[in-house]
């Protein structure tokens, strides 16, 4: 829908020239109970006040702390 890997990559382009950030949201869960490692440093995580790293899973309802 985007024209590929190079049209994605033009629209991400375009947008950061007009000061648009980019957030994209996509499964990398295989199962439920645990996520693909090959993806982790592409997840979304914080920091809790502890120190703590916390994971958020995307737009699933899963994770509300964002």
């Amino acid at each position: 829908m985007l024209g590929g890997q190079d049209g994605l990559k033009a629209l991400i382009n375009k947008a950061h020239s007009l000061g648009i950030k980019i957030i994209v949201d996509c499964s990398i869960r295989v199962s439920s109970s645990r996520m693909s490692k090959k993806y982790e440093g592409l997840l979304l995580k914080s920091i809790d006040e502890k120190g703590r790293v916390i994971y958020h899973y995307g737009s699933n309802g899963r994770s509300v702390s964002y």
